[in-house]
């Protein structure tokens, strides 16, 4: 086993940490008392951290972020003698439109069969969407679900992007408190990992979740970088975080930063891991969005309080802008009208469903078709979806997705690191 260490730390490695379960599975008896764990144990499991719900709350000082890199990577596994695997497996949690499995076709799809063997989805249209178009063996209702068997388990890739009300400035910013226990689905991930016992994870939220939340998000990559597969043989995974963003990650014209987290089993890595650099350009507007039709925009949008100012912000920008500056797109629905140049603003579950994007060029508002493409979905990659699901449902979904082209990159930067040449 090689270890190589990326800097000089003062901290002592992480010590074990008693399994526990998580705040949401020990519910308060009548006496408003937490449940007693039992305490004998013959075996432990794999070790997860429990985090708290507390009130919801602003951090009052600034905390210091969770190193993005890990003090040490622990490079276990040995170099490969062929150049790709015949399968590739996958599994996820909070799966929305599927994305993940796009972008493992894009990166892996010419030379490796991909099986994605388990998904879980609490929206019933989700899960309608996913079994027509993405086939998973086994659709669980929520990341509760018991896992079906040791074939879901122990997949190449596992994904989750849990969900980002909670953390994000345009949501209800609560998290942990969320009162509708969306903010406790982060904390359910460390478990569900030390079930699935991936080759590799990939995790993906906003950037409120680090901005404003930054001692849940250190809980959280703590929690991660202490996780035992197997008792009292360390640490299973090296951890790393940055953030990406589509535009300069993904190559399309959309501005949409997010945090991603993802693992490697020491004992699968071989090279160190490497972030997808920025690509020297990106598809434009014209590109992406084709003539289309207008979508059926709600009448609280047309006749709201924030159209008339977004519509005075995309006139003084286009007078301010030259000749090369006149292509922009609008969020109408915004409490700042935000308009940006030669891109889309961040796309949202609710800002999709609302079509609220408005295109000066093209003088319509931008419907699902134009949301899948600055997604980075493929053109016909979901034909005929208007059968499966409603416009409003697929728009939702596609505003919550993670973008298939950043998400690619990154499979492809994990396969590296694990020795397959691609």
């Amino acid at each position: 086993m090689k270890l190589s260490k990326h800097r000089k730390s003062k901290t002592s490695t992480c010590k074990a940490i008693p399994a526990v379960a998580c705040a949401s599975d020990a519910p308060p008896n009548a006496q408003g008392q937490k449940r007693k764990r039992a305490t004998s144990q013959k075996k432990p499991a794999a070790t997860t951290t429990a985090i708290k719900r507390p009130a919801a709350a602003k951090p009052k000082s600034k905390v210091e972020k969770a190193p993005k890199k890990p003090s040490e990577t622990v490079l276990g596994g040995t170099e490969k003698t062929t150049q790709f695997p015949a399968a590739l497996s996958l599994a996820s949690d909070c799966s929305g439109v599927g994305t993940e499995r796009l972008a493992a076709v894009l990166a892996f799809g010419h030379r490796s069969a991909i099986n994605h063997n388990y998904t879980s989805e609490i929206s019933e249209a989700c899960r309608t969407f996913l079994k027509h178009f993405v086939k998973p063996k086994f659709v669980a209702s929520d990341i509760d679900n018991q896992i079906p068997g040791d074939w879901a388990a122990h997949s190449d890739y596992y994904v989750c992007g849990y969900p980002c009300q909670p953390w994000s400035g345009a949501g209800s910013q609560e998290g942990l408190a969320d009162p509708e226990g969306r903010g406790m689905v982060m904390s359910k991930v460390p478990r569900q990992i030390a079930k699935m016992k991936p080759r590799a994870y990939v995790l993906e939220n906003v950037m409120g979740f680090v901005q404003r939340f930054p001692k849940v998000f250190n809980t959280l990559v703590e929690a991660l970088r202490a996780l035992e597969l197997e008792p009292y043989r360390g640490p299973s995974y090296n951890v790393y975080w940055d953030v990406l963003s589509a535009d300069a990650h993904g190559g399309v014209p959309q501005h949409r930063e997010r945090i991603f987290i993802i693992g490697i089993k020491r004992s699968e890595q071989v090279r160190h891991f490497e972030w997808p650099t920025r690509l020297p350009g990106c598809l434009t507007l014209d590109d992406c969005l084709g003539c289309g039709s207008n979508p059926p925009v709600p009448e609280s949008i047309l006749h709201g309080k924030t159209l008339k100012n977004a519509f005075a912000r995309l006139k003084a920008k286009l007078a301010q802008n030259g000749p090369d500056g006149q292509d922009c797109i609008c969020d109408t629905g915004s409490s700042n009208g935000t308009v940006m140049v030669g891109k889309s603003p961040c796309l949202t579950a609710s800002g999709c469903e609302s079509f609220r994007f408005y295109s000066n060029r093209r003088g319509r508002w931008l419907n699902c078709n134009d949301f899948a493409a600055l997604q980075g979905v493929p053109p016909n990659a979901f034909p005929d979806w208007q059968k499966i699901v409603s416009e409003k449902d697929y728009a939702h979904m596609l505003g919550n997705a993670i973008n298939v082209q950043v998400l690619k990159r990154i499979f492809v930067q994990i396969a590296r690191a694990r020795g397959w040449q691609c």
